[in-house]
């Protein structure tokens, strides 16, 4: 049996591409969400972004912002 643990346990790079899928259903407006939203999309990528040598994962955080600026107006 393989026990199931919370994203803590994840590597960061897991949880960084947990955030941007989350992120491509939120732009998405998926249904499957449940209470998931942008904070905790921006939030756990923040939390994942490890070694980023050339600033993309900074910037896929900056992309989730302005879309979720955007879905708030």
């Amino acid at each position: 049996e393989t026990p199931i643990t919370g994203a803590e346990g994840a590597t960061s790079e897991a949880r960084f591409a947990a955030a941007i899928a989350g992120f491509g259903q939120l732009l998405q407006d998926s249904v499957y969400l449940g209470d998931w939203g942008w904070d905790q999309a921006i939030d756990l990528a923040l939390s994942a972004r490890g070694d980023d040598p050339y600033g993309y994962r900074i910037e896929a955080v900056n992309l989730m912002r302005l879309a979720a600026g955007l879905d708030a107006n």
